[in-house]
């Protein structure tokens, strides 16, 4: 079966009106939605009140930006102190003003005491969600901290559909666009909160993690190919809402880092402390074009985890998650002696100079020294140290930088990605890249029907060109199946592309052909 033929007869997507892109060999589709009204660079407040005394009863707060609208809360606190939540303010600096009362909430004019004379100043930052603590004291002076606890360390993104997935620094999970069945628009908790979030990786209607505190793996969604594991029904339609976990074979060791393709999952496990500091390859899901890397291709659910051949002695590196990376049908690892790939290969993807689909782990050359690995829908890059990239693979989009849409069915001797030599990290999208560049600048080329390269256009890149506006300052990025993310070194976030369902989450269902501000809730 191709691969063409098979992305043809995959069920339908987490939502409606989210596709795949219509080819995966081809010229890639423009997936398109309703435009929703922009509704500017806003972001989330949580108002803590720290009352003293407590015979405080009602305590009116105003919170204005300098061309925005005055909130006006009334509060009555059962205790001396409460939290609520002041919804979206405008970006910078936010003016808050303060009443306490000592009656039961009555008029606000009159002979009510006036607003302090010199309300507290804070700036709030796109992004990233503050908790503005005020305190009252007896003679109605209000003292206001801003503390922006909330950020994310880490973004990841669907294959096979346009959900977006945030992993926040005290390992809990935000998400946006369609997820299992309910579209958000600004970035809050998945349908069944998690935590203790190490890494995050989510296919097409399902989502797997690794726990920080165990090395667990566990994983929600539809089970269609055994994605979710033995512990969970076998379903076209059933969605697991609680996440469920993947059980390992014995004295395999814990999980540190997971990837996911359309329907099929892999994970590095290995034991913590070992001398060597290796780990095995297991796989579970979809194996119709080998991707398991352990046995005979078959579409039947293969729901429990097995050990990728070639893996069988510990020979893969522990070095961040970047080493093992999934595309729609195939993986590549960054191993000890060099990168492998496996799976689906009608399109190069694999590496091995062919174009037959390779059901065990098969050494590429030209690869030496790489230090991470990203994959899009059919086409493979790899990031050596020296700063250049290579990819192969797809390249009906442009995806492989070279300045032609030529296909590569192997990485070539020298950089195939023109112009890049002081690259630090690389992310994928379906049919584009995006590169980190030394002092924090990203530079991005290939498909960008929804403006995916963000550097305000439509047009196809087959060579890097800079993203405006990130010139510096940022720290790390992930790229979606039709969008990519970046996390400054604030921790604020930022996101261009395909929006139709709100994957971006910056509160709206606009296409962005530039770096907007993600809203964290």
């Amino acid at each position: 079966m191709t691969l063409g033929r098979m992305l043809a007869i995959a069920p339908l997507l987490l939502v409606a009106c989210g596709d795949l892109p219509s080819t995966v060999g081809g010229s890639p589709g423009n997936p398109s939605g309703d435009v929703g009204a922009d509704s500017g660079d806003v972001t989330s407040v949580t108002l803590a009140l720290m009352v003293v005394p407590p015979t405080v009863h009602c305590i009116q707060v105003t919170a204005a930006g300098s061309t925005s609208t005055t909130t006006r809360l009334d509060v009555t606190p059962a205790a001396s102190s409460m939290t609520l939540s002041l919804g979206r303010l405008p970006l910078g600096d936010v003016q808050f003003r303060a009443s306490a009362f000592d009656n039961a909430c009555a008029a606000t004019s009159g002979t009510q005491p006036s607003w302090i004379a010199d309300p507290v100043t804070v700036t709030l930052r796109a992004g990233i969600a503050s908790t503005v603590t005020l305190t009252f004291r007896t003679n109605n002076v209000v003292t206001a901290t801003a503390n922006f606890v909330q950020s994310a360390v880490a973004t990841a993104s669907s294959k096979g559909s346009f959900d977006s997935y945030m992993v926040m620094a005290d390992g809990s999970v935000r998400s946006s666009g369609g997820i299992f069945g309910t579209t958000m628009f600004g970035s809050n908790s998945v349908t069944s909160p998690i935590t203790d979030v190490l890494e995050f990786a989510a296919g097409q209607q399902f989502y797997c993690f690794v726990k920080k505190s165990d090395g667990s793996v566990w994983c929600a969604g539809i089970n269609r190919f055994g994605e979710c594991g033995p512990n969970a029904p076998i379903s076209d339609t059933a969605r697991i809402l609680n996440p469920v976990r993947v059980p390992f074979p014995a004295g395999a060791g814990r999980a540190s880092h997971v990837a996911a393709g359309l329907n099929h999952v892999c994970a590095t496990v290995g034991t913590p402390g070992a001398p060597t500091q290796l780990e095995s390859v297991f796989c579970w899901g979809h194996n119709g074009f080998g991707q398991l890397g352990a046995t005979t291709p078959s579409p039947a659910p293969n729901p429990n985890p097995v050990e990728a051949r070639a893996f069988a002695t510990r020979n893969v590196l522990r070095v961040g998650g970047s080493q093992i990376a999934a595309g729609y049908l195939h993986t590549c690892v960054n191993a000890f002696l060099g990168v492998s790939c496996w799976g689906g290969n009608s399109l190069g993807q694999v590496g091995d100079g062919t174009t037959t689909d390779v059901f065990t782990p098969t050494d590429l050359p030209n690869l030496g020294g790489t230090v991470s690995l990203a994959i899009g829908g059919a086409h493979s890059c790899a990031l050596r140290g020296d700063g250049t990239v290579r990819c192969w693979g797809d390249n009906s989009g442009g995806q492989l930088g070279d300045g032609t849409f030529n296909a590569r069915l192997a990485p070539s001797v020298d950089p195939s990605v023109l112009g890049i030599d002081d690259a630090i990290q690389i992310a994928s999208g379906g049919f584009s890249n995006c590169v980190l560049r030394t002092g924090g600048k990203v530079s991005c080329w290939g498909f960008n029907g929804s403006g995916e390269v963000g550097d305000g256009t439509t047009d196809t890149r087959t060579v890097a060109v800079d993203v405006p506006g990130l010139q510096s300052g940022v720290l790390t990025l992930m790229g979606g199946i039709r969008n990519q993310f970046v996390i400054m070194n604030d921790r604020t976030i930022l996101a261009w592309g395909e929006n139709s369902v709100g994957s971006l989450g910056d509160g709206t269902r606009t296409p962005r052909f530039a770096p907007v501000p993600v809203l964290v809730q």
